[in-house]
């Protein structure tokens, strides 16, 4: 459709609303002395109310039903990850190699989700880009409007979904990953980068932001009114607040997983060198052991003695320091076990009171349809009359 099409449509579109105004005004001159009007537009208004407050509640039902999901979701997590934690701290031998498997495959997984929210934050981006170009456009017609409003509500459900699925990796990984959190002081400067990165992104919103309000005046002015009614804007405007908040949050918690992952992959390099050192060792004494004669052999067996009784001790060292982190890690499952439970206590309540507004609203439905089929019934006979009443106007005419 090119913008001369468009125009013409437009054109067309004011000549039918000129005429239907016209026939609005007459047909008000006709019926308003006529008895029984003024009561079918009060019920007329009143239906209107009623279908807003059922839509209400019909929305604030199902955001009660994502929020039970989700701390369903959360409850099942924390039990599987303390079965995990559980089972490998019962070996003893393998214990510190299995707790530190679990902690690299965490840090992987991390580093997936975090490149693919990259993406999919880029990808909304290049979309909002093109909703930005497409508003820039001269006028279009109220189908292709209804679209991209679609389209936006789309893109809204999507960023829902991943900050959803955040901000549950975030918790993943804060419970698994707290007892490295005394050295995030290390990586400070990246901190500060990350701040700065932040503050850039919070700046290129607000451009984003007022851009968005200029294109809203502009389509007011070429349309003759808003984008969106006034109450519907604030809750908008609301929400965005609310999500600019959370969104915070959740960049606060993302670095401190960063964080945690360079320690970590630090932890890494040291233990590999670790392990590195002590396989050149074992091999030189087994060279020793199989060429040498019986001094050289009983000095390397007295060599051997000698490391193996430091690696014994360094072992035993480890082993305390190993010994701690479990206790650590069982006195935290503790903790989030204690906290868990008043959750699930409030959950509970929130699914007796969801049954409550489930029984109110079959209630109200019930008496809305009784209503509506009344209405119904009066719409038509008034429907009816107003053709009639049209019919001897045209005649008249």
């Amino acid at each position: 459709t090119n913008p001369s099409e468009l125009r013409k449509e437009l054109q067309q579109l004011e000549a039918e609303k000129e005429q239907l105004q016209q026939k609005i005004a007459s047909l008000q001159s006709k019926t308003q002395n006529k008895e029984g009007f003024d009561a079918l537009l009060e019920v007329t208004s009143s239906l209107r109310k009623e279908q807003e407050e059922e839509a209400r509640i019909a929305e604030k039902i199902r955001e009660q039903r994502v929020q039970l999901e989700q701390a369903e979701q959360q409850y099942m997590l924390s039990t599987q990850r303390l079965a995990e934690l559980k089972s490998s701290i019962k070996d003893s031998d393998a214990g510190a190699e299995t707790m530190l498997k679990v902690l690299r495959d965490e840090v992987n997984r991390n580093r997936e989700n975090l490149e693919r929210y990259r993406r999919e934050v880029d990808e909304k981006k290049d979309r909002l880009h093109t909703l930005e170009a497409t508003l820039s456009e001269p006028p279009v017609s109220q189908v292709m409007i209804r679209d991209l409003e679609s389209q936006v509500a789309g893109l809204r459900d999507e960023i829902q979904t991943l900050e959803d699925r955040l901000e549950e990796d975030a918790n993943q990984t804060d419970d698994k990953l707290t007892v490295f959190k005394q050295q995030a002081n290390l990586v400070g400067k990246k901190k500060e980068i990350a701040l700065k990165e932040l503050k850039d992104a919070e700046h290129e919103r607000s451009e984003l932001s007022q851009r968005l309000s200029d294109r809203e005046r502009e389509y007011e002015e070429r349309r003759g009114h808003k984008f969106l009614r006034k109450d519907e804007f604030k809750q908008y405007a609301a929400e965005l607040r609310e999500k600019t908040a959370k969104y915070k949050e959740m960049k606060a918690d993302l670095n401190e997983i960063r964080q945690e992952v360079a320690t970590l992959t630090r932890t890494e390099q040291i233990l590999q060198q670790r392990d590195e050192r002590l396989a050149k060792t074992v091999a030189e004494l087994e060279a020793k052991r199989g060429v040498a004669g019986y001094q050289t052999t009983e000095r390397s067996l007295e060599e051997i003695s000698a490391h193996k009784a430091q690696v014994d001790k360094s072992k035993e060292v480890q082993l305390d320091e190993l010994s701690r982190i479990v206790t650590e890690i069982t006195n935290q499952l503790k903790d989030k076990k204690n906290q868990l439970a008043p959750q699930i206590k409030n959950l509970r309540e929130v699914r007796a009171q969801f049954q409550e507004l489930e029984a109110k609203y079959n209630e109200k439905k019930g008496a809305y349809n009784s209503v509506q089929l009344a209405v119904d019934s009066d719409l038509s006979r008034l429907r009816h009359e107003v053709e009639t009443l049209q019919a001897e106007c045209d005649d008249a005419e």
